[in-house]
């Protein structure tokens, strides 16, 4: 009886591996088909600014919303005090990519753009989902 026990237990075993290995395989084949095909956003903000504020909860439901689209939010008032947040500033507007209050910046495969200023919700989904060479269904509609 122990034989046919561990005989059914290694069997499971087996199996258990065999269905892991097919899903992972499944879940590699679509990262290779969105591989590099990602959209990070750079949401560059005043504390004091009214637009920044509205903005600033759009496009962060916007990046939750869309897969592949991640975002780091800097603010204006930590560019003296944090070393990274005033590189970030610098960089951006050594390249042309800073122009006020709100900034947008997306880089992905197609390069990088920069979106300046009060804009509707749907307006700026639509500009991050223009910055994938394959759009997500959840682009779509």
């Amino acid at each position: 009886m122990r034989r046919v026990d561990l005989l059914l237990f290694v069997s499971c075993f087996v199996l258990l591996i065999i269905i892991a290995a097919a899903l992972v395989h499944k879940e590699g084949e679509y990262a290779r088909e969105r591989r590099g095909d990602v959209v990070h956003l750079d949401f560059m903000h005043a504390n004091w600014c009214g637009y920044c504020i509205n903005t600033r909860a759009d496009v962060e439901a916007i990046a939750k919303e869309i897969p592949g689209v991640s975002i780091s939010v800097w603010d204006e008032a930590l560019r003296e005090e944090d070393e990274a947040t005033g590189e970030i500033y610098l960089k951006f507007k050594q390249e042309g990519l800073f122009g006020g209050f709100p900034t947008l910046v997306a880089s992905g495969k197609k390069g990088r753009e920069m979106l300046v200023g009060k804009r509707e919700k749907q307006e700026v989904k639509e500009w991050v989902c223009s910055k994938f060479e394959k759009m997500p269904k959840e682009c779509e509609g």
